[in-house]
């Protein structure tokens, strides 16, 4: 069974940091799980003008 999240970022630069923090929590023995995280844009939003 897959589990998705999804988070507001405002850059996908931004987006890795939460997928690596996920990726490196501790599993089974508390070695680092090193679990592969896809990274995803679903939404698009124009930016507003100032």
């Amino acid at each position: 069974m897959q589990r998705s999240r999804v988070a507001d970022c405002a850059t996908p630069e931004r987006a890795v940091e939460p997928a690596a923090h996920v990726s490196s929590a501790p599993g089974p023995g508390g070695a680092p799980l090193d679990m592969p995280i896809e990274v995803r844009q679903v939404m698009y939003a124009q930016p507003e003008e100032p």
